[in-house]
């Protein structure tokens, strides 16, 4: 399945659209403030980030800036935030969070993992590698 077209605004107010994300993987990650599993993965998503720096990782919520940053400042997690805005989640029906998905290089979305356990989060890092690869 292809990523859909889109147009959001991350935190800093830079305006992102699919054009920006194709050419190397995405991950696209769900979360909200009262989910602890979403809160508990930060650090590890963020190891992601060091080991394939050449990725775009997004963040998306349903909370305000205001809401999230002190999770974000304090944890930290430094994905790219996009929050305040349902598009993602309504796009694709996201009921469960955390969920995470990877897109490859030219846009197609390849895996999709609801709920954040250590064998899903090491699993898409595994697949994430491969999208890298190609």
């Amino acid at each position: 399945m292809s990523f859909p077209d889109f147009k959001v605004t991350d935190t800093t107010g830079r305006i992102w659209t699919k054009a920006d994300i194709l050419g190397k993987p995405f991950i696209l990650n769900f979360w909200h403030i009262g989910c602890e599993p979403c809160i508990r993965e930060m650090p590890e998503l963020n190891e992601w980030m060091k080991i394939y720096p050449h990725a775009t990782y997004f963040a998306t919520t349903w909370n305000t800036a205001e809401q999230i940053k002190k999770i974000v400042e304090n944890r930290p997690f430094l994905f790219i935030h996009i929050v305040d805005d349902l598009f993602f989640f309504s796009q694709f029906k996201v009921q469960v969070t955390p969920t995470t998905v990877l897109v490859d290089k030219k846009g197609i979305i390849r895996y999709w993992e609801e709920g954040g356990s250590t064998a899903k989060r090491q699993y898409l890092l595994d697949k994430l590698k491969e999208l890298e690869a190609e």
